[in-house]
């Protein structure tokens, strides 16, 4: 999600993202840091909600790094097509419910042009080897 919609989710400015976003590659992905373009994911949004969280409870703001969790490095595939959510501190998934339904929808759209895609290059395939005589006179037995 862009910056804005981030924003708009926390209810704080885009300037507040950006200050919060200055903790660093150490807590927040390469595309939420990144100069132009900044690209949040669940794992920032997470965090910055953190932020926000320990900024209400009177934590000073250069006190927060302290409390963060480091961005995890990758994420483990218990089995096939499962992605087991990991605890945060205050027991909360990482991995939440919506982004696991976003990527299965990625997934099936890829599934399903790939079929469309594997159905043209059969019915072409089954045209090709159509004998000569057939084609000349367009018939289909």
């Amino acid at each position: 999600m862009k910056i804005g919609q981030a924003a708009k989710i926390l209810s704080v400015s885009t300037t507040t993202i950006r200050n919060y976003l200055k903790f660093g590659n150490q807590f927040f992905s390469e595309s939420a840091t990144r100069q132009k373009g900044k690209n949040i994911t669940s794992w920032d949004l997470n965090q910055l909600e953190e932020i926000q969280r320990l900024l209400g409870e009177g934590v000073k703001f250069d006190q927060i790094p302290e409390h963060l969790a480091p961005i995890p490095d990758t994420i483990e595939l218990e089995e096939p097509g499962f992605i087991s959510p990991e605890p945060t501190q205050d027991n909360s998934a990482l991995i939440t419910q919506t982004l696991i339904d976003q990527i299965h929808q990625v997934y099936q759209l890829t599934l399903d042009t790939k079929d469309a895609q594997i159905a043209d290059l059969k019915a072409e395939l089954e045209r090709e080897r159509r004998p000569w005589f057939r084609k000349l006179f367009g018939s289909q037995n």
